[in-house]
């Protein structure tokens, strides 16, 4: 493969009793490490707060939410949408990068992951 598949994670911070918890961007580096030990640099993975003017690199995430109402946290893996408005799953995402035809290193243990515990 020439290029790494991206993993993008689209999410945005969430009320708590301290004020606000970016709790996606969390999940996503946890998922990040685990992928990246897996796949080495045959994945990016990055997150993608939804009211940051990083936004405007992805004006049809945009429009699906707009279109669809579709929930944070929203999971894409290369173009495709993997998942939205649910927990971040590392399996699933691992699953979907072999389908695209990633090989894996070493095996590591992926979990499902969500900023609510």
């Amino acid at each position: 493969m020439d290029h790494p598949i991206p993993v993008r994670i689209f999410g945005t911070p969430a009320a708590c009793a301290a004020g606000t918890s970016d709790g996606w961007r969390q999940a996503t580096e946890w998922v990040a490490a685990s992928l990246t030990r897996h796949f080495g640099d045959q994945v990016t993975v990055e997150y993608v707060d939804l009211f940051s003017p990083d936004m405007a690199r992805f004006l049809h995430v945009l429009e699906l939410i707009r279109r669809d109402g579709l929930p944070a946290p929203l999971v894409f893996v290369g173009d495709e949408l993997l998942s939205a408005g649910e927990r971040v799953s590392g399996p699933a995402i691992r699953r979907r990068l072999e389908a695209l035809g990633l090989v894996a290193g070493e095996e590591v243990g992926l979990k499902e992951l969500s900023p609510l515990g």
